[in-house]
């Protein structure tokens, strides 16, 4: 129990903590919060402060849109008119067959994503203290990240030497579609309104924008979405605003570029934010 307790304090103190994420969602978010959702993109490219005192990133390391779905019919339930910010990443609608949820679901069972002993204090967290301890520690070092309202900015850059070598291993990623993951993704959108629900695509490096084979499809698609009532689209994909030097590696901005990102994403909807 001791443990148990010793974590919760350690998750609680960590906004960029997972486990604190998801139990901030189900029952500790503030009134008229504004959300973001989504993958690493979600999670790195904004910077939440710069938006709204009321907005707290939710995104985590891997997560597809079938947990974005999951996490988005949660939401609707909130009585407030605040919009939602969702990452949309242009490799799409994967994993709707299998799908694989990367959210730490233990301090909500409510959600009903945990089974019976990951449920029971006491054993829900034995063998986590370590993992919380540095979590907490390195949000308050900031050595190579910085945590932001939920967000994880990463600081690093690359050399030109290094970008070869990445360049080089680089391989196309194209559009994966689903038509159940589509249907799925859209009538949870439709489900906030009269919300607004902001539908977010960042930037990818050079080199990936160079070998992307599915520039016209994910286009239309975004046009699509865009015919949602409540649905505002901001594609910022393959800006030319962007140069390497704002990336960590070929899908994720780095702290400079998550400020340019961030700016240039409420130059566009910050009325519909205010």
């Amino acid at each position: 129990m001791a443990n148990d307790i010793a974590n919760q304090w350690l998750i609680h103190a960590s906004n960029g903590n997972t486990a604190y994420k998801m139990a901030r969602l189900w029952h500790g978010y503030e009134k008229d919060e504004i959300p973001i959702l989504g993958s690493s993109r979600a999670q790195g490219n904004f910077v939440p402060s710069e938006i709204s005192p009321r907005c707290f990133d939710y995104g985590c390391d891997g997560m597809g849109l079938p947990e974005v779905v999951f996490l988005l019919r949660e939401i609707a339930k909130r009585n407030t008119r605040a919009p939602v910010i969702v990452n949309l990443d242009p490799w799409g609608f994967g994993g709707f067959d299998n799908p694989n949820f990367v959210g730490d679901y233990r301090l909500v069972p409510e959600s009903g994503r945990i089974g019976l002993v990951d449920s029971l204090p006491g054993l829900r967290f034995h063998g986590d203290l370590r993992r919380s301890l540095t979590a907490w520690l390195n949000e308050r070092k900031a050595v190579t990240k910085v945590i932001d309202k939920g967000a994880v900015i990463l600081k690093n850059s690359r050399t030109a030497d290094e970008w070869k070598v990445i360049n080089s291993k680089l391989t196309p990623w194209s559009f994966a579609r689903s038509e159940k993951g589509e249907k799925l993704f859209e009538a949870a959108l439709s489900a906030l309104a009269p919300r607004k629900a902001v539908v977010v695509v960042g930037p990818c490096c050079s080199r990936f924008m160079e070998l992307y084979p599915s520039r016209a499809e994910f286009s239309e698609y975004l046009g699509h979405l865009a015919t949602i009532d409540n649905v505002v689209v901001v594609n910022l994909f393959g800006s030319w605003q962007f140069t390497d030097e704002d990336f960590t590696d070929p899908t994720h901005l780095n702290i400079n570029g998550a400020h340019k990102f961030t700016k240039m994403f409420m130059d566009v909807v910050g009325r519909v934010i205010e």
